[in-house]
């Protein structure tokens, strides 16, 4: 139980800086902070708490998915080689799942994982694993042929040799956390940022990735609008039609304007945003 709660504590330690990268990658496009817009450091914004309880779920799910099929995979390999003269059928058919794990690893990772990067990712795990294997091996005829007089390089080698499965679940690990919480998710906010920030289309917010699930793993607002003034002129520098509304905080609506590529901050009392809700959500927005 105790390592049970560690392991989602640690998940959800690491999605709230995940988050937190995130936002500041989808408003930096707009040129404002995280904070501008009500989002504060310390959490306490209802949205951010939230999104970081949902997306600690998210990473626990998919980070158990990409650490096992891979590892299914290395796994079913093993047993192809190891039985290959001994058993050719069985070593066959473990070969044949080896090879189909891998490709749905790749799908996963190309999915899951931001297209090429996420195969680049993958490969670099399987390097890195590779490389650990041959090490070992070249340990292993290294100690065989030291005999007797290298028992502790012998002994090193052996305890190497039967904690491979546990490398090969750590490199997995590794790749899995690298590719959800360092490259998707902030690759995804700063690409949606740029998106609204550039055309006329909405953000209202990102979800998870998958047909028919509408659940956001990432509360941001980017949406097209217009505003009108309750009270004196409209400044010149804040025009009133197609704008696109970021949020408010502190008593002022954040607005940011396309031609000009500025954000305004403006007195809530000053003005009513009216959003167009019809407007087309921009790719990549679940």
């Amino acid at each position: 139980m105790t390592k049970v709660l560690a392991i989602v504590l640690a998940a959800l330690g690491l999605a709230y800086a995940c988050l937190w990268w995130s936002f500041q990658r989808f408003y930096g496009e707009f040129g404002v902070s995280p904070q501008d817009v009500g989002m504060a450091p310390s959490g306490s914004a209802s949205d951010l708490a939230g999104a970081a309880l949902q997306l600690g779920v998210w990473l626990l799910i998919v980070i158990a998915v990409l650490v096992v099929v891979p590892v299914a995979a290395v796994v079913a390999a093993e047993i192809a080689t190891a039985s290959w003269k001994a058993a050719r059928r069985h070593a066959e058919i473990a070969a044949v799942v080896s090879g189909v794990l891998l490709g749905v690893a790749a799908f996963l990772y190309w999915w899951l994982v931001d297209g090429w990067v996420g195969l680049a990712t993958l490969a670099v795990a399987a390097a890195i694993y590779g490389l650990a294997r041959f090490l070992i091996r070249v340990l292993a005829r290294v100690a065989a042929g030291a005999g007797s007089k290298s028992s502790l390089l012998t002994s090193a080698t052996h305890q190497a040799a039967a904690h491979l499965d546990t490398v090969a679940v750590v490199v997995a690990l590794a790749a899995a956390i690298v590719g959800i919480t360092f490259i998707d998710l902030p690759t995804d906010a700063a690409e949606a940022g740029r998106c609204a920030a550039t055309e006329v289309e909405s953000v209202p917010s990102l979800n998870l990735p998958f047909p028919g699930l509408h659940i956001p793993v990432l509360s941001v607002h980017a949406q097209p609008a217009d505003l009108t003034w309750l009270s004196g002129s409209p400044p010149d520098a804040v025009p009133s039609r197609n704008v696109v509304y970021l949020g408010q905080a502190n008593g002022s609506v954040v607005v940011y304007d396309r031609l000009s590529e500025k954000a305004s901050r403006i007195p809530a009392g000053d003005v009513v945003v009216s959003i167009d809700s019809t407007a087309r959500h921009c790719p990549g927005v679940h």
